[in-house]
């Protein structure tokens, strides 16, 4: 075990340099300062686990002291003995209340002083050990909640990559999205618990219809299967059709009748992809496609994309020069403290307005500019064009107010990114405060080490960084202490309807606790109703975003929405 740390504050040299004497001949290792002013600024470099100090002394006295390391978070819990008068009770009293932990009065015998400095290291250790048990159960709780759905006890999309690694064993996959026909039309009107009964009844019949399958719960009604040994596209669907057959059969639930069809999307490891990130979103674009086409059917990517591969081209085309000419703009979503209503930030959001197509979903050309790689010159002009805005708002007034700016896995490179933030910043003149970057799950998990890194030094920048979609991605909790991000956006899949679905409720409450525990700031996306407000407030989240108070703003809508004061009420 290290060596315990103690600080001894002591303006009388004698009764200084005896203390620290004695404490290190009982192995603690000690540092002195004369008084609470360089007392202070040892501090932070010596990290004690102890402070022993006098409560009279020059330039800052005891109470100066304690005052100003309670008001420091990562200070305030350091054990804190004062040293004071025998016949000066009321340095005893006006010591407890600042937050003292014990007091020893002069002259104090050795036994008296060690006694005191054991018992509060021991309370000490014991507080740690308390909180750590609690941080993680807090853990634990929240793993099972983010790995398994609380509806139907399928594991859930944070599973998704485990299983798929564990499939890749058999040497090829099959990769299925499943999703039920009509499910928002076979619930409407029934209640909240029909909706969960038919769930866990399509759940059960996916868990025992097909031996070897591995069904995962990925969204409200659509399920990821792996089939592990299965990457010839014709079997897979023979399987989907044999799938499709044996669900098809009526369900009596609640004293309701209901028949549910499926449409099924299909893809194959390793011709279709070289991982799940890449083989979920295909397969369910092809469920997309099957649902379009009518339901009850199943489509394979490889033939969506042979059918569709001349338009697909010719958008990659345009989206290639959409950036010379000048067809992005931004929109600005606000992000609003929960204590004050105040906006206090806003999330940039990329928009195409091709000439001909009018507006393209992002869902449509974010995809292919992650693919043809047009994502890294785009990113940086949302990057630029974002630090322009809020350098904007700062002239105006709003200097308080950050821009947040989503970052690609493309352009989260060691030797280019930092440097290109650098660039910016300096081009542009915006203070690094008035920055955050936003990055997924998926791209922190590329190379922990590496990202680490990359954060902390973003973070000596003097900007911050958020972790985006928090409990969407496939990330274990057990890194999240490593990477020193400052904020925490819960995803709005797991807000919205939390009023209504209380798994989601618990997971939103869970992921709070444990984000306050770690020290981070919490955002929750897509607030769209009152219920969902009143939700993550009770639940600690610092700041939301969603239509519940605004849709993303193009510039000047956003600054008139700041000019015009309004607030969250």
């Amino acid at each position: 075990m290290s060596m315990r740390k103690i600080l001894v504050v002591e303006d009388e040299d004698p009764i200084r340099n005896n203390l620290a004497r004695l404490l290190r001949i009982e192995k603690y290792d000690v540092v002195a300062a004369e008084n609470g002013k360089v007392a202070l600024a040892k501090v932070a470099e010596f990290k004690p686990d102890l402070i022993v100090s006098d409560m009279m002394m020059p330039e800052l006295d005891g109470a100066g002291l304690i005052t100003a390391l309670r008001a420091d978070p990562e200070m305030a819990s350091i054990p804190f003995i004062f040293l004071t008068a025998r016949a000066d009770r009321s340095d005893f009293r006006e010591g407890m209340r600042l937050g003292a932990d014990d007091y020893v009065t002069k002259p104090f015998t050795r036994a008296e002083i060690l006694e005191a400095i054991e018992a509060r290291l021991k309370k000490a250790d014991q507080v740690a050990a308390k909180y750590e048990a609690e941080l993680t159960r807090t853990r634990e709780e929240l793993s099972y909640y983010m790995h398994h759905d609380a509806v139907t006890g399928l594991p859930n999309r944070l599973m998704l990559r485990e299983l798929f690694e564990q499939a890749k064993a058999s040497g090829k996959v099959g990769v299925l999205a499943f999703g039920v026909d009509r499910f928002a039309q076979l619930v409407a009107g029934r209640g909240g618990e029909f909706h969960d009964e038919l769930l866990r009844a399509i759940a059960s019949r996916l868990a025992s219809t097909m031996p070897g399958v591995v069904p995962v719960h990925v969204l409200d009604d659509q399920f990821v299967l792996l089939s592990p040994g299965t990457g010839d596209e014709q079997t897979l669907i023979e399987m989907a059709r044999e799938l499709r057959d044996k669900m098809a059969v009526s369900l009596t639930l609640s004293g309701v009748t209901v028949l549910p069809t499926a449409s099924i999307g299909i893809a194959c490891w390793p011709s279709d992809g070289s991982d799940i990130d890449e083989l979920a979103p295909l397969a369910q674009r092809a469920l997309s496609v099957a649902s379009q086409d009518g339901g009850n059917t199943e489509r394979a990517i490889s033939r969506i994309r042979e059918q569709g591969l001349h338009e697909r081209l010719m958008l990659e085309s345009d989206l290639l020069r959409a950036l010379e000419r000048q067809e992005f703009e931004l929109h600005y979503q606000p992000q609003v403290s929960l204590t004050t209503g105040k906006v206090v930030g806003a999330e940039a959001l990329v928009r195409w307005r091709h000439p001909e197509r009018g507006l393209v979903s992002p869902a449509l050309f974010l995809p292919l500019a992650e693919e043809s790689g047009a994502i890294v010159p785009m990113g940086r002009w949302v990057l630029e064009a974002a630090c322009d805005a809020a350098r904007e708002w700062a002239r105006l007034g709003f200097a308080h107010v950050r821009v947040g700016v989503n970052i690609s896995g493309r352009q989260f490179k060691p030797e280019s990114f930092v440097p290109m933030i650098r660039s910016v910043l300096s081009a542009s003149g915006l203070p690094p405060s008035q920055l955050d970057l936003e990055v997924t799950e998926s791209v922190t998990m590329q190379d922990i080490d590496t990202c680490a890194a990359m954060l902390r030094e973003l973070r000596e920048l003097g900007l911050t960084t958020s972790l985006d979609d928090f409990g969407t991605g496939y990330s274990s909790l057990t890194y999240l202490k490593r990477l020193p991000f400052h904020t925490l956006k819960i995803d709005q899949s797991f807000v919205r309807n939390s009023h209504v679905h209380p798994h989601n409720a618990a997971i939103v409450e869970a992921i709070s606790q444990m984000g306050r525990q770690l020290g981070l700031q919490l955002i929750a996306e897509g607030v769209e109703a009152i219920e969902e407000l009143n939700l993550v407030r009770a639940a600690g989240c610092h700041e939301m975003q969603g239509y519940y108070f605004s849709k993303p703003l193009p510039f000047n809508d956003f600054i008139a929405l700041l000019v015009s004061g309004r607030i969250l009420v």
